[in-house]
């Protein structure tokens, strides 16, 4: 019932409305100003729609553009913190490659010519 009442006021009152507006009377000068005027409203909103078209294109290039850079800060971080492990390995395996005192040279040769001496004094001992 509450539907039937809507439709029919919807479709009453329109034509009430409409019985209420008065005719307007244009000059053909009057008529071509507005035309000329409608072309140039067109003409600018074909433009307005270019740009918003452009733009919308810059918009999605420059997210395209963010994601990339966003992906490329990752790698790096990623890329920082392996460099930064491989400084650790490197560190320790100076620290367990670093020379210690018994691997001077000045040692062994030191070592070298005790054992030569004691050997020499050793043979001439014996006879």
């Amino acid at each position: 019932m509450m539907k039937k009442l809507l439709l029919i006021l919807l479709t009453v009152v329109p034509f009430s409305v409409s019985a209420q507006i008065p005719d307007t009377v244009f000059t053909k000068d009057e008529v071509l100003r507005i035309g000329s005027y409608i072309d140039s409203l067109e003409q600018v909103n074909s433009i307005n729609q270019e740009i918003i078209l452009q733009q919308a294109y810059k918009t999605n290039l420059l997210q395209a553009y963010s994601k990339q850079d966003s992906m490329l800060i990752g790698y790096q971080n990623q890329e920082i913190d392996l460099l930064r492990r491989s400084l650790k390995i490197q560190e320790n395996l100076t620290e367990v490659n670093k020379k210690r005192w018994i691997d001077s040279p000045l040692i062994w040769f030191a070592l070298g010519v005790g054992t030569i001496y004691l050997s020499s004094e050793v043979v001439s001992n014996v006879k």
